[in-house]
């Protein structure tokens, strides 16, 4: 009866683990803007001349170029230079440093003009 009982606490453990990493918390953010486009899919530059890409968007075909507002789930990738062995730099981003802010889950309504 013993092991039964480890083996509950052991299994119970692990849901709460699991359930854990699905349900993190993200940093909730909702930025206005201009839709556009970009190599790496649809962008939103708010004012400040910063640029979120949003999750699902690739292009915003004849949406292009309308006020936004998107609600969402802000995650921010680093991207660093790439160097080889010999620590010569293969491809290179602004300074060395580049964090790609990507809007997940996104929920999003054009502004009236």
């Amino acid at each position: 009866m013993m092991q039964f009982e480890n083996f509950k606490w052991v299994l119970i453990l692990g849901i709460l683990v699991m359930n854990l990493n699905f349900c993190q918390k993200c940093e909730k953010v909702i930025i206005k803007g201009i839709t556009g486009n970009a190599k790496l899919g649809g962008i939103v530059e708010t004012e400040n001349k910063e640029v979120y890409y949003i999750e699902g968007i690739d292009n915003w075909g004849g949406n292009t170029g309308k006020s936004i507002i998107v609600t969402g789930c802000l995650n921010k990738i680093k991207h660093t230079d790439k160097k080889e062995n010999d620590n010569q730099i293969i491809q290179t981003v602004d300074n060395g440093v580049w964090v790609k802010k990507i809007i997940q889950n996104p929920k999003w309504k054009f502004a009236d003009k």
